[in-house]
């Protein structure tokens, strides 16, 4: 399975074989990074101003200067060092990643960028059909009993999503995972908030499940399975709260943000409005909706 940061217009392709099913990503927050350090791959990164009071729970590009410590880990400073693809970082400096590394693919790397300390997490009890993970997120409101903020990672194969406690960058315990597949293809992203988490579903539709802030447990089933908003899919998502969403959005006319509200009682979400972004610099087509999107979707989570 190929995991690639250049992402492709989110419509589905017009043959396909079966062998050959790739789940890509979310665009948003992808810092790839390899060996040779090839830092000009730290692409499609939210950014905010430096002087943001509220807590950052997502890499964003300023964050990424001013934490390369963070990303260090994963260059070529470290011969043993684990090549980190999706990340998000506490407000305290601590990162949490997924790898595409052979043979690390179940696991989740962190990194204190106070301490230059690097782990790579594996997790015997995960369910065995969960091949690895693609996309992760962070709700550092949301502080457990065991006394760690709730991290949560996305295994586009199977569909399925697991909580983790990260207590410390050496302490990360898996907490469950849920039981029935949700919408992956072709391009996946989640986010959490406040006992809500959002799948963006790629063109599947998008879904979402509960989870208990004080315990970090998942509903086992999502509230809301792969609904449809009548467009050709997201390939990401940000949560502005507990209630609402920003779903980076391919429509039949170019890209937006739909923003769509969620409503527990009824198990559906409500499109409220929607803003298209239109491609005022000459991005390629393949790329702009990385670009575009997640610049808009960085200013609905401030």
């Amino acid at each position: 399975m190929t995991h690639t940061n250049t992402g492709s217009p989110l419509q589905k392709p017009k043959s396909k074989s079966k062998k050959t099913h790739t789940h890509r990503p979310s665009q948003k927050y992808i810092l790839t990074m390899n060996a040779q350090a090839d830092t000009s791959k730290a692409t499609h990164n939210k950014s905010r101003p430096p002087n943001h009071k509220k807590e950052q729970r997502k890499i964003s590009t300023m964050k990424i200067l001013q934490l390369l410590p963070a990303s260090i880990f994963v260059l070529s400073c470290c011969n043993d060092a684990a090549q980190a693809r999706n990340i998000v970082t506490t407000n305290d400096g601590i990162a949490i990643a997924t790898t595409n590394q052979s043979g690390l693919r179940r696991s989740l790397v962190t990194y204190d960028a106070n301490t230059s300390q690097q782990d790579v997490h594996q997790f015997s009890n995960l369910p065995n059909t969960i091949r690895g993970f693609d996309d992760v997120a962070l709700d550092s409101d949301a502080m457990t009993r065991l006394g760690g903020v709730v991290a949560f990672a996305i295994d586009a194969s199977s569909g399925l999503v697991c909580s983790f406690n990260l207590a410390e960058v050496s302490s990360l315990q898996l907490i469950g995972c849920t039981t029935q597949r949700v919408s992956t293809s072709p391009f996946v992203g989640i986010d959490a908030q406040r006992g809500t988490l959002v799948v963006s579903g790629g063109t599947g539709g998008v879904s979402t499940f509960r989870y208990d802030t004080s315990t970090g447990r998942l509903s086992s089933r999502p509230t809301i399975r792969n609904q449809s908003l009548n467009e050709i899919g997201h390939p990401s998502v940000t949560l502005v709260s507990r209630n609402m969403a920003a779903l980076c959005t391919d429509t039949r006319s170019g890209f937006g943000i739909t923003i769509a509200n969620i409503n527990q009682s009824s198990r559906s979400l409500d499109r409220s409005r929607f803003f298209p972004v239109e491609n005022t610099v000459n991005f390629k087509y393949t790329i702009s909706p990385g670009m575009s999107c997640e610049g808009l979707l960085q200013l609905c989570s401030l």
